[in-house]
């Protein structure tokens, strides 16, 4: 019995690790084409969610774990822009998952640009090379009227035009 609960507890840990990415692959998601990122995403258990393309980018869009009301225990999204550059962003409601990024950006050698407070979420930005950083962290509210605390990693690749340099987030 107590293989059995012990089984149990080792898969239950290891599959809702899976679902979590660190910093090396959310940098590599960034530079995935569509199918790449596609089998990325569905290996760790995404399903498919949404897409939107305009006049200002093409974006897809992958839960995990989504329910009948469209909340998600994570959320990741890859956009294209008509600039060229892309971006990935990841949502999770888990600080551990937080913090462990935070952990990540000066061990792969990003350093801290700026911090801003807007529209009650935090900012911080951060570079290395050509690729920026933004972590954000905030507040919302669930159905059930509990807030809860979420945060989203986003990468982006720098784009130079007219040897100025401009970058998909800001």
């Amino acid at each position: 019995m107590n293989k059995i609960i012990t089984f149990y507890l080792v898969f239950f840990s290891a599959s809702i690790i899976a679902q979590s990415f660190n910093l090396s692959e959310l940098e590599k998601l960034s530079t995935n084409n569509w199918d790449d990122f596609d089998t990325s995403a569905t290996k760790k258990g995404y399903s498919y969610y949404s897409s939107n393309k305009d006049e200002v980018e093409e974006s897809k869009e992958y839960s995990f774990q989504r329910n009948n009301n469209g909340k998600a225990k994570f959320w990741i999204t890859k956009s294209v822009y008509v600039d060229g550059s892309e971006m990935v962003s990841w949502q999770t409601n888990k600080q551990s998952d937080y913090v462990k990024i935070k952990e990540q950006i000066k061990a792969l050698g990003y350093r801290f640009v700026e911090s801003k407070f807007y529209n009650d979420k935090n900012y911080n930005r951060y570079k290395k090379g050509n690729k920026e950083l933004s972590l954000i962290s905030g507040v919302a509210t669930s159905d059930l009227g509990i807030e809860i605390n979420y945060y989203e990693i986003s990468i982006a690749k720098e784009i130079k035009k007219n040897k100025k340099k401009y970058f998909a987030i800001l």
